[in-house]
């Protein structure tokens, strides 16, 4: 880790101070990063929450899997799911570990339908997605009438011949299974074996 001097933090805080809260953060980390270069190979902190090195309130946690409280939510209950092995995003967990991840994503989900009217399960891959961290993580965000979290674009006209080449693109890139060897039956296995037989 990095240690500042008080001259460092003092400058580092009067510089972020007038920012909006949700970009302090980012901030600070790229002036720590242009003080100290060395801070660019910093441990991600996604990671030292699994390793139990940044204190966190847990609200899911197995050998795999860490679910915590947003501190900065986008609403009360805001919630941040992750795996504890360190992936750059969830284009990187094998089929097993996905089936996993969004299974309890799911139930993590379902635990909020008490105190919340609705949920957004957000994901950011890559940093043009809106990625801050290069680690996969879930954003699960409880959603209320008149809450003031929003997910807008604005609308594009798109010509049959562009859907048709973007279909192309995504099948072609689609990854494939290898297929699996279909099983022979005990019967079909002696029909062969006779006619393998046969002279």
């Amino acid at each position: 880790m990095v240690q500042l001097t008080q001259e460092e933090i003092a400058k580092i805080q009067e510089i972020i101070k007038d920012l909006p809260p949700e970009e302090q953060e980012n901030k600070a980390r790229e002036l720590v990063a242009q003080l100290h270069p060395e801070a660019l190979q910093q441990q991600c902190p996604f990671c030292l929450m699994a390793e139990g090195k940044i204190p966190t309130t847990n609200v899911y946690n197995d050998n795999e899997f860490m679910a915590v409280l947003e501190i900065n939510p986008a609403n009360p209950g805001h919630m941040l799911f992750f795996p504890k092995k360190h992936f750059e995003d969830t284009t990187e967990l094998t089929d097993n570990e996905q089936q996993r991840f969004f299974t309890i994503a799911n139930n993590l989900t379902k635990s909020l339908s008490k105190i919340a009217e609705g949920t957004n399960m957000y994901i950011a891959n890559g940093e043009v997605a809106g990625q801050k961290f290069h680690h996969a993580i879930i954003h699960i965000i409880p959603r209320y009438k008149g809450d003031h979290v929003t997910f807008q674009w604005e609308q594009q006209k798109t010509s049959p011949e562009d859907l048709k080449t973007i279909k192309e693109h995504i099948e072609k890139n689609y990854p494939q299974k290898k297929e699996r060897r279909e099983e022979i039956k005990p019967q079909e296995f002696t029909t062969i074996h006779s006619e393998m037989r046969t002279p």
